[in-house]
């Protein structure tokens, strides 16, 4: 299943199916994993005016977080040029087939992880299995039960922590038939002269979002969602991201942030 998903979805596969898009413009899909996170992905891009794009693309390579891994410092002439290739707008598909202008670069790595999940998730229903809790990346989803007949419980890192050491978690939370995503900036990051740089970029504007919200573990029906909304999250911040829970109650979500006087959070009362 996922040697599959890797053929359709991988940038970093050259002959994968988005590579060839990215390559030549248009795409007839040979695997039917390729159209149905095109269609979550612009539900996500509009629900957040555009806070989750996909055709960001170049914007991460330019800086570096794409497949050549050259890291750079973008300035604003460069930043423009590159804005003129984003937008969700810009490509054109249906069932079949996916075209996109010369120059857009469509880049489904802030959903894919979450999407793997629930093509696996699948797969184990498919096969009778009835628990099983399925984690790529630390995209998680759950059904039924932990070998003890308990809910599965799933700790959240705390963001402030160093990821190479050990770290008990922030929060704990039971996921019962649900799926849980988490972004930030504590994983895909680099430092050029003793500056941080993170990889959270805001399509919108072309530039590194510079919230103060640290992380966003958001939880939903599926994992290909929770990774999107995650996503879309940091790039909007505390506020943004409530307006939006409050209007989605399929959606549920903690984020911490950097208060005044140190880390805060806010939880949603589903979780």
């Amino acid at each position: 299943v996922l040697k599959k998903f890797n053929q359709s979805l991988s940038t970093y596969i050259p002959e994968s199916e988005i590579s060839k898009l990215n390559k030549s413009g248009s795409l007839v899909f040979q695997n039917p994993v390729f159209y149905p996170v095109l269609l979550a992905s612009k539900k996500v891009h509009l629900a957040t005016k555009g806070a989750f794009d996909p055709t960001i693309g170049p914007l991460i390579n330019a800086y570096g977080f794409g497949p050549d891994k050259a890291s750079k410092i973008l300035n604003q002439y460069v930043i423009d040029s590159l804005l003129h290739f984003v937008g969700f707008s810009k490509i054109n598909f249906n069932p079949s087939l996916i075209t996109i202008p010369n120059g857009t670069y469509l880049d489904l790595s802030a959903v894919a992880k979450g999407y793997a999940v629930d093509l696996i998730t699948n797969y184990l229903k498919s096969k009778n299995i009835e628990n099983a809790m399925v984690e790529i990346g630390g995209e998680v989803r759950t059904f039924g039960t932990n070998d003890r007949g308990e809910t599965w419980r799933i700790g959240i890192q705390d963001p402030l922590i160093d990821p190479e050491e050990y770290q008990p978690p922030f929060a704990v939370v039971n996921l019962k038939d649900r799926s849980i995503a988490t972004s930030g900036n504590y994983r895909n990051f680099y430092r050029i002269e003793d500056k941080t740089y993170a990889h959270i970029i805001d399509p919108r504007t072309g530039k590194m979002s510079k919230k103060n919200i640290l992380s966003a573990s958001v939880f939903a029906p599926n994992c290909m969602l929770a990774d999107a909304y995650a996503t879309a999250f940091m790039v909007l911040g505390v506020e943004a991201s409530m307006e939006i829970l409050k209007v989605n109650d399929r959606l549920d979500a903690l984020l911490i942030f950097q208060g005044e006087e140190g880390p805060e959070h806010i939880i949603t009362d589903g979780v």
